[in-house]
């Protein structure tokens, strides 16, 4: 899946981006799982709802006969103990972190303010106030789709660079919307561009990554780029990695939110 990197790694970066920063075992690049807080609520015998509904059709897709009541009971549990078994977890039927990431999948999740890059220059008009943590967010969304699918050594540091060099970074409105299908190109992704919040939340169940641009409200005051990861059609959720905020209320949002405050979705399969 990943093309030659050294696009992404010219030894003399015009814009002084330095090379991906290093790990402490000395390998370049930084994986960072999925919060717990951006998983799902833990569900276990009892449980009831929406979420449950959302499980016990994640479960019925791999292969369970669940009726979708939205009751934990006894063939729900047996059907995630089941699951855990295969999946070489804990096999105790209770549906934690560990049991969401092997039903949804572990997106790799980056700040752009993180203090590794976050004061890195991202700027084409040499004003050091442009930073990967100010106006990095869109390169940010992409290097966890990129590290999450093609290389796990990528950060928003390399993103950043493409967005720089490909000419993608604006003078002082963020990074253009023309970044994203270049950035697919570039890791030989597929990638579709959308404003319809139903085609975003379709592709969400079955297995696509979505970048949202975000206009004023919940995730903004001006202009903001998430990453939309998974969607519950029983709750009407969409769950986000926000690479500008680890704020609670930011993990997620309703779908009523991203219809009034989205303006543009960026689809990504491999």
């Amino acid at each position: 899946m990943q093309k030659n990197l050294s696009a992404l790694r010219p030894a003399d970066s015009p814009m002084g981006l330095p090379d991906a920063p290093q790990s402490e075992e000395g390998q370049g690049g930084v994986h960072v799982d999925m919060p717990r807080n951006n998983l799902p609520a833990t569900l276990k015998e009892g449980s009831r709802g929406p979420s449950v509904k959302w499980l016990q059709s994640l479960l019925n897709g791999r292969g369970a006969a669940l009726s979708t009541d939205g009751a934990f009971g006894p063939a729900t549990k047996t059907a995630v103990a089941s699951l855990q078994e295969t999946a070489g977890l804990r096999s105790d039927g209770i549906v934690g972190p560990e049991s969401w990431r092997e039903l949804l999948g572990d997106v790799v999740s980056f700040k752009q303010n993180d203090p590794l890059w976050g004061d890195v220059p991202y700027t084409v008009s040499g004003d050091n106030r442009q930073t990967i943590g100010s106006s990095g967010c869109g390169p940010t969304c992409a290097a966890m789709i990129a590290a999450t699918w093609c290389d796990p050594s990528v950060t928003p540091v390399l993103t950043c660079r493409a967005a720089v060099e490909g000419g993608y970074r604006t003078r002082n409105n963020g990074t253009a919307f023309a970044y994203f299908p270049a950035f697919a190109r570039q890791w030989q992704l597929k990638e579709r561009e959308y404003a319809s919040l139903r085609d975003a939340q379709s592709a969400l169940r079955y297995g696509a990554l979505v970048v949202a641009s975000m206009g004023p409200g919940l995730f903004t005051q001006n202009g903001h780029y998430i990453l939309l990861w998974a969607f519950d059609p029983y709750s009407d959720v969409v769950y986000v990695l926000d690479p500008g905020s680890s704020r609670a209320e930011r993990t997620r949002a309703a779908s009523r939110v991203l219809k009034n405050e989205a303006k543009r979705f960026f689809e990504f399969t491999m």
